[in-house]
């Protein structure tokens, strides 16, 4: 797995070397629907790293403002309609309270409730910051979110538009630890009443939520509701690109995770998965909203999006869903449902729903590579669970992945072993197979059967060097994955310049962008490069092979100042470790080999 150590080693790294350089390409993104860098961008619009970004976020990566676009991804049922269905089922109380705002603060977040519609128009993170240096506001300007459409007399009647009476004050405050319900309750003038109690926690991303109706005087058909959730997360990072990435909607319908995203060139569009839905989530590269059922599971999940500025590269995509739930088997509505806004963070998503954790990562996340999605995750999980297992006496990640590149140096020591002492042996008796090059050149078949046969009585195995390489490939690609998208790595420091793990560690901002190698300066690639020559020169031998020693650093260099700096940290450690255990197992130079005479005897090695 170490770069720089032999042939078959080199190869199977300039595999990960030409995938990672295929997925800068805007053909990669084209394939998967990631919107591409148009032909006239300029330098200040690529990727920043967070010392260069602006102190406040740009205009474009803001969530569209009602204003600017309609608040609603998913199209609600129309204001007359809505009112004509209230004035005969739910009607409207003789005088209506005006609109109110009410503000929850707790340890983890802010939030922000409205009585219209009972809902939740904004949250924002406390303690984790975006790259414009702020605090991550993951809903601003929110629309109809957590909105019940109900079916009563063969009328639908869409609750958004109501206006809930609240007994909270303006402001509310959670002491540590503590739990707070906050009630909200819409009462008709025949007395029908629609409930939504949220049930808040001071140290938790998770929130329940129950919605029962009582009282009402017409009966509820069809068998079943609605419920949609309408706002979209903000941006996070840097550009868009970056988020939208990995920004799509998800749902483990049954017992399979569905995805939907928007492809690179469309502005709107929907689905719908029918089936078991356990839960329904929206997520971009580090955050997630999600919405679990904890009584009925719905039966069907609609899907919607909308893109802004599609096609380009500062394109972004919001996500909405409405699920449709059965009602109890005595008519009622009376459900239960946990919301989760926070981190992709597996032990907080674990307490929500231990299914949910499938959703950190997806196959979207794995772009064209997503066929090995079953094979990388438990990869991936290791690594994470290691990480976070180290995290608990260490809180460096920059020592954790120092750690770790020895610790796996050390599990796949057997394999690199046996790795070396394969291609040992055949270059041990790659003069003997020269010789039968040379006296069967006329005859492929008969070449190939005395070959064959010179590799059964040396007991070598022709695969003996590449094999151990392919078996640590799932564990190089979980490797780039985890680096590139963990939320722990978001933001870690390591020392001095490598400020944060997740992005490459900028040292120089170019005024222009180079093909492949981009318009910044990375110090780690640049050591991982004269690294990798060094080792090389250890360890070539053959004298055909000696351009590969100048051309594979450059290479290098190339791919590894466009990853995080995490990554290149580690495979910079165990390229370093990798040709100390070559120097260690080589024990000098090989013996020569003397070639007896072939003329009616078997070759044999010296």
């Amino acid at each position: 797995m170490g770069p720089g150590l032999d042939k078959r080693s080199l190869l199977a790294f300039i595999l990960i070397g030409l995938i990672a350089l295929f997925m800068s390409t805007e053909t990669y993104r084209r394939w998967i629907g990631m919107p591409t860098r148009s032909a006239t961008e300029s330098p200040a619009t690529a990727e920043q790293q967070p010392e260069a970004a602006p102190a406040a976020p740009p205009p474009t990566p803001a969530a569209p403002t009602p204003e600017a676009a309609p608040e609603s991804v998913l199209a609600p049922a129309s204001a007359a309609d809505s009112t004509a269905a209230l004035a005969a089922i739910f009607e409207n109380p003789a005088q209506e309270s005006p609109e109110r705002a009410i503000r929850v603060e707790t340890s983890r977040y802010i939030a922000l409730f409205s009585t219209r519609g009972a809902t939740l128009r904004r949250f924002e993170l406390r303690g984790i910051k975006s790259y414009w240096g702020e605090t991550v506001v993951l809903i601003d300007e929110g629309g109809e979110n957590l909105i019940p459409t109900l079916d009563v007399a063969g009328r639908e009647v869409d609750t958004a538009g109501l206006t809930f009476a609240c007994s909270m004050p303006d402001q509310v405050t959670l002491p540590a630890g503590a739990e707070q319900n906050l009630d909200f309750v819409y009462t008709g003038r025949d007395g029908g009443r629609l409930v939504k109690r949220y049930t808040l926690r001071d140290d938790s991303y998770r929130m329940d939520v129950a919605i029962r109706v009582e009282g009402m005087t017409e009966p509820m058909r069809h068998g079943r509701w609605s419920l949609r959730w309408q706002s979209g997360l903000r941006l996070t990072e840097s550009t868009p690109m970056t988020d939208n990435m990995y920004t799509e909607a998800l749902a483990l319908v049954g017992s399979e995770m569905e995805g939907f995203r928007l492809g690179r060139k469309a502005e709107t569009g929907s689905d719908t998965r029918k089936g078991n839905v356990h839960w329904v989530a929206s997520r971009n590269k580090y955050f997630e909203l999600a919405l679990v059922p904890l009584d009925l599971k719905p039966e069907e999940v609609l899907f919607t999006g909308r893109q802004d500025k599609a096609g380009s590269s500062d394109a972004y995509s919001e996500y909405a869903f409405e699920l449709e739930i059965p009602l109890a088997a005595d008519g009622k509505l009376d459900q239960r449902f946990a919301l989760y806004l926070g981190p992709l963070q597996k032990h907080a998503l674990a307490d929500m729903d231990p299914s949910l954790q499938q959703s950190i990562m997806t196959k979207t996340s794995l772009g064209f590579m997503g066929f090995m999605w079953p094979l990388i995750r438990p990869f991936a999980a290791i690594v994470l669970w290691v990480f976070t297992k180290l995290n608990l006496f260490i809180h460096n990640y920059g020592v954790i992945i120092i750690i770790f590149s020895f610790l796996v140096k050390l599990a796949v020591w057997p394999l690199t072993s046996k790795s070396q002492r394969s291609m040992k042996e055949m270059q041990r008796i790659k003069p003997l197979q020269d010789e039968l090059k040379r006296k069967y050149a006329k005859d492929p078949k008969k070449m190939q059967e005395e070959t064959m046969k010179l590799f059964r009585e040396h007991k070598v195995n022709p695969f003996g060097g590449c094999l151990p390489n392919l078996l640590q490939m799932p564990l190089l690609f979980s490797l780039y994955f985890v680096f590139r998208g963990a939320f722990e790595l978001r933001g870690a420091s390591f020392v001095g310049w490598i400020n944060d793990l997740s992005v490459p560690d900028s040292v120089l901002q170019l005024p222009f962008s180079l093909p492949l190698y981009g318009n910044h300066v990375s110090v780690l690639a640049i050591i991982f490069a004269v690294s990798s020559f060094l080792t090389m020169k250890l360890s070539i031998t053959d004298q055909s092979q000696k351009t590969m020693l100048y051309v594979m650093p450059v290479m290098m260099l190339l791919i590894f100042n466009q990853l995080p700096s995490g990554l290149t940290l580690y495979y910079t450690l165990f390229n370093i470790l990798s040709a100390v255990q070559q120097q260690w197992l080589s024990g000098g130079p090989l013996p020569p080999v003397t070639l007896p005479p072939t003329g009616g005897k078997k070759l044999k090695m010296a």
